[in-house]
Protein backbone atom coordinates (compact mmCIF):
# COMPACT_ATOMS: atom_id res chain seq x y z
CA UNK A 1 0.00 0.00 0.00
CA UNK A 2 1.58 3.16 -1.32
CA UNK A 3 0.17 6.37 0.38
CA UNK A 4 2.81 8.73 0.08
CA UNK A 5 2.03 12.77 0.10
CA UNK A 6 5.68 14.54 1.74
CA UNK A 7 5.28 16.21 4.80
CA UNK A 8 5.16 20.41 3.99
CA UNK A 9 8.15 22.65 5.46
CA UNK A 10 5.21 24.54 7.41
CA UNK A 11 4.24 20.91 9.41
CA UNK A 12 7.95 19.94 9.44
CA UNK A 13 8.61 22.95 11.15
CA UNK A 14 5.84 22.86 13.61
CA UNK A 15 6.31 18.66 14.44
CA UNK A 16 10.00 19.24 15.33
CA UNK A 17 8.91 22.31 17.37
CA UNK A 18 6.63 20.42 19.27
CA UNK A 19 9.65 17.92 20.67
CA UNK A 20 10.92 18.43 24.20
CA UNK A 21 14.81 18.81 23.83
CA UNK A 22 15.70 16.29 26.38
CA UNK A 23 16.31 13.55 23.66
CA UNK A 24 18.53 10.37 23.85
CA UNK A 25 18.66 7.29 21.36
CA UNK A 26 17.90 7.07 17.64
CA UNK A 27 15.69 9.04 16.04
CA UNK A 28 13.15 7.13 13.48
CA UNK A 29 10.62 7.28 10.74
CA UNK A 30 8.63 4.38 9.86
CA UNK A 31 6.65 6.10 7.19
CA UNK A 32 10.34 7.99 5.83
CA UNK A 33 9.16 8.65 1.99
CA UNK A 34 11.24 11.54 0.61
CA UNK A 35 12.99 11.92 4.15
CA UNK A 36 11.71 15.67 5.15
CA UNK A 37 10.85 14.56 8.82
CA UNK A 38 14.36 13.07 9.41
CA UNK A 39 16.14 15.74 7.69
CA UNK A 40 15.14 18.49 9.91
CA UNK A 41 15.42 16.23 13.08
CA UNK A 42 19.27 15.74 12.26
CA UNK A 43 19.54 19.57 11.46
CA UNK A 44 18.25 19.74 15.17
CA UNK A 45 20.23 16.58 16.59
CA UNK A 46 23.04 15.87 14.43
CA UNK A 47 24.69 13.97 16.96
CA UNK A 48 21.80 10.79 17.15
CA UNK A 49 21.98 8.37 15.17
CA UNK A 50 18.91 8.21 12.32
CA UNK A 51 16.07 5.40 11.74
CA UNK A 52 14.50 5.04 8.75
CA UNK A 53 11.85 2.26 6.97
CA UNK A 54 9.41 2.68 4.04
CA UNK A 55 7.28 0.27 1.99
CA UNK A 56 8.66 2.41 -1.00
CA UNK A 57 12.03 0.43 -1.92
CA UNK A 58 12.71 3.41 -4.49
CA UNK A 59 12.41 5.44 -1.91
CA UNK A 60 14.94 3.98 0.45
CA UNK A 61 17.41 3.90 -2.49
CA UNK A 62 16.97 7.19 -3.05
CA UNK A 63 17.55 8.57 0.68
CA UNK A 64 20.96 5.77 0.78
CA UNK A 65 22.43 6.97 -1.88
CA UNK A 66 21.44 10.97 -0.08
CA UNK A 67 22.57 9.86 3.19
CA UNK A 68 25.12 7.05 3.70
CA UNK A 69 25.33 7.47 7.43
CA UNK A 70 21.57 6.76 8.11
CA UNK A 71 20.21 3.09 9.18
CA UNK A 72 17.41 2.45 6.70
CA UNK A 73 15.51 -0.37 5.56
CA UNK A 74 12.52 -1.45 3.41
CA UNK A 75 9.34 -2.32 5.60
CA UNK A 76 5.67 -2.42 5.88
CA UNK A 77 5.37 -1.62 9.56
CA UNK A 78 1.87 -3.02 9.18
CA UNK A 79 3.22 -6.53 8.51
CA UNK A 80 4.67 -8.98 10.84
CA UNK A 81 7.08 -10.79 8.63
CA UNK A 82 8.14 -7.42 6.58
CA UNK A 83 8.67 -6.13 10.04
CA UNK A 84 11.00 -9.17 11.35
CA UNK A 85 12.89 -9.64 8.12
CA UNK A 86 13.99 -5.54 7.93
CA UNK A 87 17.35 -5.54 9.61
CA UNK A 88 17.70 -1.93 11.04
CA UNK A 89 14.20 -2.82 12.74
CA UNK A 90 15.65 -5.36 14.95
CA UNK A 91 16.31 -5.15 18.43
CA UNK A 92 15.21 -2.03 18.36
CA UNK A 93 11.29 -2.06 20.35
CA UNK A 94 11.56 -0.04 23.13
CA UNK A 95 14.58 1.93 22.34
CA UNK A 96 14.25 4.80 19.99
CA UNK A 97 14.41 8.34 21.65
CA UNK A 98 12.26 10.16 19.29
CA UNK A 99 9.54 8.99 16.37
CA UNK A 100 8.58 11.44 13.84
CA UNK A 101 5.91 10.33 11.31
CA UNK A 102 3.25 10.91 8.70
CA UNK A 103 1.97 7.64 8.62
CA UNK A 104 -0.71 6.39 5.59
CA UNK A 105 -3.92 7.22 5.63
CA UNK A 106 -6.07 5.44 3.39
CA UNK A 107 -9.36 4.18 4.52
CA UNK A 108 -11.01 3.65 1.58
CA UNK A 109 -14.18 1.24 2.39
CA UNK A 110 -13.52 2.59 5.67
CA UNK A 111 -10.91 -0.45 5.83
CA UNK A 112 -10.11 -1.96 9.75
CA UNK A 113 -6.73 -3.12 11.27
CA UNK A 114 -5.88 -5.50 13.71
CA UNK A 115 -3.05 -4.56 15.84
CA UNK A 116 -1.63 -5.58 18.52
CA UNK A 117 -1.28 -2.84 21.99
CA UNK A 118 1.42 -4.39 24.81
CA UNK A 119 -0.61 -7.58 24.75
CA UNK A 120 -4.71 -6.42 23.54
CA UNK A 121 -5.38 -6.76 20.11
CA UNK A 122 -8.01 -4.03 19.34
CA UNK A 123 -9.63 -3.09 15.55
CA UNK A 124 -8.64 0.69 14.06
CA UNK A 125 -7.83 2.79 11.27
CA UNK A 126 -4.95 2.50 9.16
CA UNK A 127 -3.37 5.87 10.64
CA UNK A 128 -3.48 4.75 14.01
CA UNK A 129 -3.07 1.49 13.63
CA UNK A 130 0.57 3.07 12.18
CA UNK A 131 1.50 4.70 15.21
CA UNK A 132 0.24 2.24 17.47
CA UNK A 133 3.04 -0.05 15.73
CA UNK A 134 5.56 2.81 15.58
CA UNK A 135 4.86 3.35 19.67
CA UNK A 136 5.93 -0.01 20.38
CA UNK A 137 9.60 1.05 19.28
CA UNK A 138 9.71 3.89 21.87
CA UNK A 139 12.14 3.94 25.18
CA UNK A 140 10.27 4.99 28.15
CA UNK A 141 10.76 8.76 28.22
CA UNK A 142 10.45 8.44 24.73
CA UNK A 143 8.22 10.44 22.64
CA UNK A 144 6.17 10.18 19.38
CA UNK A 145 4.96 13.26 17.31
CA UNK A 146 2.19 12.04 14.76
CA UNK A 147 0.75 14.12 11.82
CA UNK A 148 -2.94 11.88 12.15
CA UNK A 149 -6.76 12.52 10.51
CA UNK A 150 -8.09 15.57 12.20
CA UNK A 151 -10.94 13.04 13.55
CA UNK A 152 -8.91 10.25 15.10
CA UNK A 153 -8.82 10.72 18.65
CA UNK A 154 -12.45 11.25 18.65
CA UNK A 155 -13.24 8.42 16.15
CA UNK A 156 -15.60 5.50 17.18
CA UNK A 157 -13.48 3.25 14.97
CA UNK A 158 -9.93 4.39 16.72
CA UNK A 159 -11.52 4.91 20.10
CA UNK A 160 -10.54 1.53 21.23
CA UNK A 161 -6.55 1.64 20.42
CA UNK A 162 -6.62 5.23 21.34
CA UNK A 163 -7.76 4.16 25.09
CA UNK A 164 -5.19 1.23 25.37
CA UNK A 165 -2.47 3.81 24.18
CA UNK A 166 -3.28 6.05 26.69
CA UNK A 167 -2.26 3.50 29.09
CA UNK A 168 0.80 3.62 28.50
CA UNK A 169 1.57 7.11 26.65
CA UNK A 170 0.74 10.76 27.60
CA UNK A 171 -1.06 11.99 24.97
CA UNK A 172 -1.45 15.89 24.05
CA UNK A 173 -3.38 17.02 20.82
CA UNK A 174 -1.88 19.45 19.10
CA UNK A 175 -2.17 21.93 15.99
CA UNK A 176 -4.99 21.54 13.26
CA UNK A 177 -4.50 22.02 9.85
CA UNK A 178 -6.83 22.36 6.80
CA UNK A 179 -7.99 20.33 4.11
CA UNK A 180 -5.74 21.61 0.93
CA UNK A 181 -2.13 21.92 3.26
CA UNK A 182 -0.55 18.79 1.69
CA UNK A 183 0.16 18.50 -2.10
CA UNK A 184 -2.54 16.64 -4.32
CA UNK A 185 -4.80 15.64 -1.21
CA UNK A 186 -7.84 16.60 0.56
CA UNK A 187 -7.50 16.06 3.87
CA UNK A 188 -8.12 17.64 7.82
CA UNK A 189 -4.83 16.78 9.70
CA UNK A 190 -3.81 17.34 12.90
CA UNK A 191 -0.47 17.11 15.04
CA UNK A 192 -0.41 15.02 18.08
CA UNK A 193 2.65 14.05 20.64
CA UNK A 194 2.69 11.17 22.44
CA UNK A 195 4.45 10.68 25.62
CA UNK A 196 5.78 6.88 26.88
CA UNK A 197 5.41 6.93 30.53
CA UNK A 198 7.60 5.25 32.70
CA UNK A 199 7.04 1.86 33.90
CA UNK A 200 4.71 2.34 38.12
CA UNK A 201 4.54 6.12 36.99
CA UNK A 202 1.02 7.59 38.09
CA UNK A 203 -1.02 8.90 35.21
CA UNK A 204 -1.35 11.95 34.89
CA UNK A 205 -4.47 12.06 32.10
CA UNK A 206 -7.33 10.61 31.88
CA UNK A 207 -8.18 8.78 27.89
CA UNK A 208 -7.83 11.42 25.27
CA UNK A 209 -11.57 10.46 24.96
CA UNK A 210 -13.68 11.16 27.65
CA UNK A 211 -15.83 9.35 29.87
CA UNK A 212 -19.74 10.65 29.36
CA UNK A 213 -20.81 12.42 32.44
CA UNK A 214 -23.88 11.50 34.78
CA UNK A 215 -23.42 13.95 37.91
CA UNK A 216 -26.24 15.56 39.77
CA UNK A 217 -24.72 18.61 37.99
CA UNK A 218 -21.65 20.28 35.97
CA UNK A 219 -19.94 23.39 36.86
CA UNK A 220 -23.27 24.45 39.00
CA UNK A 221 -25.48 23.77 36.39
CA UNK A 222 -28.39 21.40 36.58
CA UNK A 223 -28.09 18.78 34.19
CA UNK A 224 -30.47 18.13 31.73
CA UNK A 225 -31.21 14.46 30.33
CA UNK A 226 -31.62 14.03 26.11
CA UNK A 227 -31.91 10.85 24.33
CA UNK A 228 -29.68 11.32 21.05
CA UNK A 229 -30.78 9.48 17.57
CA UNK A 230 -28.92 9.73 14.84
CA UNK A 231 -30.96 10.06 11.35
CA UNK A 232 -31.00 6.48 9.23
CA UNK A 233 -32.45 7.12 5.99
CA UNK A 234 -30.00 8.64 3.11
CA UNK A 235 -31.27 10.97 1.09
CA UNK A 236 -30.26 9.22 -2.35
CA UNK A 237 -32.75 6.72 -1.48
CA UNK A 238 -36.00 8.75 0.21
CA UNK A 239 -38.66 7.96 -1.91
CA UNK A 240 -40.89 11.01 -1.66
CA UNK A 241 -44.47 10.92 -1.62
CA UNK A 242 -46.54 11.63 -4.62
CA UNK A 243 -49.88 11.90 -2.76
CA UNK A 244 -49.04 13.84 -0.13
CA UNK A 245 -50.13 10.18 2.11
CA UNK A 246 -46.00 10.05 4.44
CA UNK A 247 -44.21 11.54 6.90
CA UNK A 248 -42.50 14.94 6.43
CA UNK A 249 -38.36 14.46 5.51
CA UNK A 250 -36.19 17.11 6.77
CA UNK A 251 -32.64 17.08 5.81
CA UNK A 252 -29.80 19.75 6.93
CA UNK A 253 -30.81 22.08 4.76
CA UNK A 254 -34.15 22.40 6.21
CA UNK A 255 -32.76 24.00 9.18
CA UNK A 256 -31.78 27.44 9.17
CA UNK A 257 -31.73 30.57 11.48
CA UNK A 258 -32.17 27.60 14.63
CA UNK A 259 -35.41 26.31 13.25
CA UNK A 260 -36.62 24.05 10.88
CA UNK A 261 -37.74 26.32 7.78
CA UNK A 262 -39.17 24.24 5.79
CA UNK A 263 -38.97 20.53 4.99
CA UNK A 264 -38.46 18.10 1.68
CA UNK A 265 -41.91 16.47 1.32
CA UNK A 266 -43.16 13.39 2.80
CA UNK A 267 -41.46 10.48 2.46
CA UNK A 268 -43.10 6.63 2.55
CA UNK A 269 -39.99 4.14 3.32
CA UNK A 270 -38.81 6.19 6.83
CA UNK A 271 -37.67 3.48 8.96
CA UNK A 272 -39.08 5.29 11.92
CA UNK A 273 -39.94 8.70 13.14
CA UNK A 274 -39.13 11.43 15.70
CA UNK A 275 -41.21 14.21 16.99
CA UNK A 276 -40.75 17.15 19.84
CA UNK A 277 -39.57 18.45 22.12
CA UNK A 278 -36.20 18.45 21.49
CA UNK A 279 -32.98 19.93 19.13
CA UNK A 280 -32.10 18.92 15.86
CA UNK A 281 -28.11 19.66 14.42
CA UNK A 282 -26.32 17.98 11.82
CA UNK A 283 -24.22 14.81 12.25
CA UNK A 284 -22.08 15.85 8.29
CA UNK A 285 -21.39 18.99 7.28
CA UNK A 286 -19.76 22.14 7.76
CA UNK A 287 -20.79 22.74 11.72
CA UNK A 288 -22.61 26.38 12.31
CA UNK A 289 -24.29 27.17 15.32
CA UNK A 290 -27.35 28.44 13.07
CA UNK A 291 -28.05 24.78 12.42
CA UNK A 292 -28.98 24.03 16.14
CA UNK A 293 -32.93 23.88 15.61
CA UNK A 294 -35.50 23.68 18.45
CA UNK A 295 -37.92 21.17 17.54
CA UNK A 296 -41.06 22.25 19.07
CA UNK A 297 -44.24 20.22 18.49
CA UNK A 298 -45.07 16.88 18.78
CA UNK A 299 -45.70 16.11 14.52
CA UNK A 300 -43.67 12.92 14.13
CA UNK A 301 -40.88 13.57 11.23
CA UNK A 302 -38.42 11.15 9.07
CA UNK A 303 -34.80 13.22 9.87
CA UNK A 304 -32.02 11.93 7.23
CA UNK A 305 -29.20 10.44 8.02
CA UNK A 306 -27.08 13.62 8.30
CA UNK A 307 -28.90 14.65 11.13
CA UNK A 308 -28.50 14.00 15.11
CA UNK A 309 -31.96 14.25 17.08
CA UNK A 310 -31.90 15.31 20.99
CA UNK A 311 -34.65 14.35 22.58
CA UNK A 312 -35.87 15.82 25.48
CA UNK A 313 -38.56 15.41 27.85
CA UNK A 314 -40.55 19.00 28.11
CA UNK A 315 -39.99 22.01 25.53
CA UNK A 316 -37.92 24.08 28.30
CA UNK A 317 -35.57 20.98 28.07
CA UNK A 318 -35.24 21.53 24.81
CA UNK A 319 -34.66 25.41 24.73
CA UNK A 320 -32.02 25.09 27.68
CA UNK A 321 -30.27 22.06 25.10
CA UNK A 322 -30.36 24.17 23.17
CA UNK A 323 -29.32 27.56 24.27
CA UNK A 324 -26.19 25.33 26.05
CA UNK A 325 -24.85 24.28 22.62
CA UNK A 326 -24.98 27.98 21.43
CA UNK A 327 -22.99 29.07 24.52
CA UNK A 328 -20.78 26.14 24.00
CA UNK A 329 -20.41 26.40 20.36
CA UNK A 330 -16.52 26.91 20.18
CA UNK A 331 -16.25 22.92 22.26
CA UNK A 332 -19.15 21.88 19.63
CA UNK A 333 -17.33 22.74 16.81
CA UNK A 334 -14.07 21.07 17.95
CA UNK A 335 -15.63 17.97 18.05
CA UNK A 336 -16.41 17.68 14.74
CA UNK A 337 -14.09 15.68 13.18
CA UNK A 338 -13.32 14.37 9.03
CA UNK A 339 -10.40 14.49 7.62
CA UNK A 340 -12.51 15.63 3.95
CA UNK A 341 -16.08 16.32 4.88
CA UNK A 342 -16.38 17.49 8.88
CA UNK A 343 -18.84 14.65 11.08
CA UNK A 344 -19.67 14.61 14.77
CA UNK A 345 -19.82 10.78 15.83
CA UNK A 346 -22.37 9.70 18.98
CA UNK A 347 -19.47 9.38 20.87
CA UNK A 348 -18.02 12.54 20.64
CA UNK A 349 -21.45 13.97 20.62
CA UNK A 350 -21.88 12.44 23.89
CA UNK A 351 -18.62 13.72 25.79
CA UNK A 352 -19.31 17.06 24.72
CA UNK A 353 -22.91 17.39 26.08
CA UNK A 354 -21.58 15.94 29.54
CA UNK A 355 -19.19 18.94 29.48
CA UNK A 356 -22.39 21.15 29.03
CA UNK A 357 -24.40 19.74 31.78
CA UNK A 358 -26.10 17.47 29.10
CA UNK A 359 -26.48 13.75 30.04
CA UNK A 360 -27.44 11.29 27.03
CA UNK A 361 -29.78 8.51 28.38
CA UNK A 362 -30.93 5.22 26.87
CA UNK A 363 -34.42 5.45 25.38
CA UNK A 364 -35.81 2.82 27.67
CA UNK A 365 -39.16 3.87 29.43
CA UNK A 366 -39.46 7.13 26.61
CA UNK A 367 -41.10 5.03 23.70
CA UNK A 368 -43.22 7.79 23.08
CA UNK A 369 -40.63 10.15 21.69
CA UNK A 370 -39.22 7.78 18.88
CA UNK A 371 -40.38 4.18 17.68
CA UNK A 372 -38.54 1.25 17.42
CA UNK A 373 -35.44 0.99 15.22
CA UNK A 374 -33.92 4.07 16.89
CA UNK A 375 -29.91 4.45 17.57
CA UNK A 376 -29.35 5.40 20.95
CA UNK A 377 -25.99 6.05 23.23
CA UNK A 378 -25.17 6.38 26.78
CA UNK A 379 -25.53 5.91 30.35
CA UNK A 380 -28.71 6.31 32.47
CA UNK A 381 -28.12 8.91 35.01
CA UNK A 382 -27.06 7.01 38.65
Amino acid sequence: MLDRYDTPASIVAAMIAAVNDSLSGPIADFAVGGGNLLRAAMRKWPTLDAIGTDIDRGAIGALRSQHPAWRLGQADLLNRRSRDACRVLRGQHGKVGLILINPPFSCRGAIRKKVGVFGEMVECGTATAFLTEASLYLRPGGQMVAIMPAGSLCSQRDREAWLMLSTKFRITPLDSFGLRVFDGACARTMIVHLERLFEGAPEEQTSPISRIRTRDSVHGQHVVCVTAVRGQLPMHRALISMNGVGVPLVHTTCIQAGRIANTLGVVVNHRWTVHGPGVLLPRVGEPRRDKIALLRNRTPIAISDCIIALLCRSLASAACVQQRLIAGWNLVEEAYGGTCARYITLYSLADVLGQLGISVVPDSGTKDWVNSGSRTLGKRMA
